[in-house]
């Protein structure tokens, strides 16, 4: 069932606070407008005269070429906003910044994972700005959910098998080594979630001791997973993890135990990875082979290649589709401006 009245509703935990019927309308309508741009058909009315007011606390480069050419695209207009040049630096509440940009806006999209933070900061700190502005508050990743990613990935791996009949299908969500210890849980939580609720795949999440999510995103996945009569199974063996996957994701995240037993420091974290030869959860075609015969190999980007995985696999056209997610982050964002900025009031 389509829902058509999204216009002024946040995107900051969908994964938890949106309905499935509100879901597939996004998503249905991010495959309505990617046709259409295929076809060249312009859509540059549904935000026409809209303004988005953007504030990455991180770098960034898919989330924030994507966002700012959908908005173009829909026919509204992004405003960058570099936090390091607001007053927000200088004292200035949140409240009063969301208030004042949420009179002068049509969207406030916020990217925040910050290092040395606590686990669940960023997240709360959008919530902040919801509390205080009038328009709609996006989520462009924060440290517990990066639900644009995820949206992407729904349709990516519909349109990789031309189904959206997956059930009892593997998804392998799976821990990958990489350098440096600030990279947020968001990914790995966002898809879990999705791939249970929206495709109803048979779930297995694969990470070594110490790098389990959120224990009780765990737990909730698993009861969506009754609720909806398919499996959810966590293992510590990236091999096994692997085996007969029809779908594998594996990327790095970090271990929130250890950061905070260091004091949310560095280096306790990447000395646990490397006394535990972590360097071992690694993508190579070896692992690969395990896999179904027509299976992919995904990736929200960037990679650390050589470290998460082997060039054979990510630039192989027979597995890797992340430059399909990379496109699809335009087309699923556009979905999701078009119904909580323009969309039916």
């Amino acid at each position: 069932m389509v829902k058509t009245q999204l216009h002024g509703k946040h995107w900051i935990a969908p994964e938890i606070e949106w309905s499935d019927e509100e879901l597939w309308t996004v998503l249905d309508t991010a495959f309505d407008l990617k046709r259409q741009y295929a076809r060249g058909e312009k859509h540059d009315f549904l935000c026409k005269g809209k303004s988005l007011f953007t504030l990455f606390f991180n770098p960034s480069t898919r989330t924030r070429s994507s966002f700012i050419t959908g908005i173009t695209q829909l026919g509204g207009v992004a405003y960058d906003l570099d936090p390091g040049k607001l007053q927000i630096t200088h004292g200035e509440t949140i409240y009063e910044t969301a208030a004042i940009m949420s009179q002068m806006c049509d969207g406030i999209a916020i990217r925040r994972y910050v290092k040395g933070q606590y686990y669940g900061e960023g997240n709360l700190t959008m919530r902040e700005y919801a509390k205080a502005s009038t328009v709609p508050v996006i989520n462009m990743e924060c440290d517990m959910w990066h639900p644009c990613q995820a949206v992407a990935d729904v349709m990516t791996i519909i349109e990789k098998f031309n189904t959206k009949n997956l059930r009892g299908k593997k998804f392998t969500m799976c821990y990958a080594n990489s350098p440096g210890a600030w990279k947020p849980v968001a990914v790995p939580q966002s898809n879990i979630i999705f791939m249970t609720r929206l495709l109803e795949m048979d779930v297995t999440l694969a990470y070594p001791e110490k790098f389990n999510l959120d224990p009780a995103v765990e737990a909730y996945t698993k009861k969506l997973a009754d609720q909806y009569g398919t499996k959810f199974e966590i293992v510590h063996d990236m091999e096994e993890a692997f085996n007969d996957a029809l779908v594998v994701y594996p990327k790095g995240w970090c271990s929130w135990e250890v950061l905070k037993q260091g004091g949310y420091d560095e280096k306790l974290h990447e000395e646990y990875k490397k006394t535990h030869n972590l360097a071992a959860w690694k993508t190579d075609v070896s692992k690969m082979d395990r896999t179904r015969k027509n299976s992919t190999w995904m990736h929200c980007l960037p990679a650390d290649v050589g470290v998460e995985v082997e060039p054979e696999v990510i630039f192989s056209n027979r597995w890797s589709v992340s430059v399909d997610e990379a496109e699809n982050r335009l087309h699923g964002q556009k979905g999701i401006m078009a119904l909580t900025m323009g969309g039916r009031v």
